[in-house]
């Protein structure tokens, strides 16, 4: 009897907050030179955040645990113990160029920008889905400083070589709430007779992790 799919996990969304360090148009290949990456971050006030990502600690501590009790007594290829550290959730303090804390956290969340099929064994490439203020795909440049929300699925994870368990934050789409796109906030004035941008049509939107669900992108 074949072994059932596991269920996929739930999308989740997290509140309001302000882009840092957007990469969701185009992925960035610093990282991850084969597949290339889209992510961003988000800034919220600490007292938000940590209420936002405490139901998270919840799954990264049970990772943690089960990890532990899997690994008790065994050794790695080289005849050591097995350590287990819980890395817990993929956010930062953030911090001012002096080192003082803002009072603010950094949210971290990341999607591969493709895949191997692993029946096909063809490369096929993804894009979180982008979506304005009133749910509608959008191609719009997001800027750093744009106001977002983003849906995300919490993977729990244990990478062996390193050590570590806990959850990150896979990127499936943002809401573009207020958007500030790159070099925003130049005041030119109006210059008659010039050039006059055409509104482009909106190209579909794929599903974040190459698998469209009901939920994904349901703001």
């Amino acid at each position: 009897m074949a072994e059932a799919k596991k269920n996929r996990i739930p999308t989740a969304y997290s509140p309001k907050g302000v882009a840092v360090f957007p990469r969701l148009n185009e992925p960035d290949f610093k990282w991850k030179p084969e597949a290339g990456q889209y992510s961003t971050k988000i800034r919220l006030p600490k007292e938000e955040a940590e209420a936002f990502l405490a139901k998270f600690q919840v799954m990264a501590d049970d990772i943690y645990t089960q990890t532990l009790a899997a690994t008790k007594g065994k050794k790695d290829k080289k005849g050591k113990l097995i350590e287990v550290e819980n890395a817990g959730l993929p956010f930062a303090v953030e911090t001012d160029k002096e080192g003082t804390e803002t009072g603010s956290l950094l949210i971290a969340f990341t999607a591969n920008a493709s895949y191997i099929d692993k029946i096909t064994k063809v490369k096929k490439e993804i894009k979180p889905g982008i979506y304005d203020s009133q749910g509608k795909p959008t191609n719009v440049q997001v800027g750093g400083g744009s106001i977002l929300k983003v849906a995300f699925q919490p993977m729990p994870y244990y990478n062996e070589g390193a050590g570590k368990t806990g959850v990150s934050f896979r990127l499936e789409g943002v809401q573009v709430v207020e958007l500030r796109q790159f070099g925003g906030n130049l005041n030119f004035g109006v210059e008659e007779g010039g050039y006059v941008a055409e509104t482009a049509p909106v190209p579909p939107v794929e599903a974040a992790d190459g698998v469209p669900s009901k939920s994904a992108g349901s703001f």
